[in-house]
């Protein structure tokens, strides 16, 4: 397959069976700010396909057994900069997941802006304002409303 009919397919596959994560550390590991992070997701009891996106996008494979009757499952997980790259390259195609992957770019736009910003004599970084953390509280949010619409399909 041709590069672009990689991420034509992989659109299709992650619309149907992925995705889209703002995952929310419960607990601020520096006791200043809530960590975010991006996530994309698949899984599926055919590995083929996840080691398709494994060998393309990169990211993590792990395999699970559900509890009865369930049959054997493999997950397919990009996080952060890895999901960025890979909800980037499929975006154009995608037809449900759309916007929920644009709210996901701006969270990782976001929490690359403000990476790695030091404390002046401590240790750890530096507070994020206040603002700018009503704004990911806002994107968490959206995106939870996405993925969890209380409307239904007439």
């Amino acid at each position: 397959m041709t590069p672009d009919a990689v991420h034509i397919w992989a659109a299709g596959f992650f619309d149907g069976e992925g995705s889209v994560l703002i995952y929310r550390r419960k607990t601020p590991s520096n006791g200043v700010t809530t960590p975010y992070n991006i996530r994309a997701t698949v899984t599926n009891t055919d590995p083929r396909p996840i080691r398709l996106l494994h060998c393309t996008y990169g990211g993590n494979v792990s395999a699970y057994r559900p509890r009865a009757p369930r049959r054997r499952a493999w997950k397919w997980t990009a996080m952060c900069r890895v999901a960025a790259k890979f909800l980037r390259e499929v975006s154009p195609y995608l037809v449900v997941k759309r916007e929920q992957a644009e709210i996901a770019l701006v969270m990782q736009d976001t929490i690359e802006r403000f990476k790695r910003r030091p404390r002046p004599g401590h240790r750890g970084q530096e507070p994020l304002p206040s603002e700018e953390v009503s704004y990911r509280d806002s994107l968490h949010t959206r995106l939870l409303e996405l993925r969890h619409p209380s409307e239904t399909v007439n």
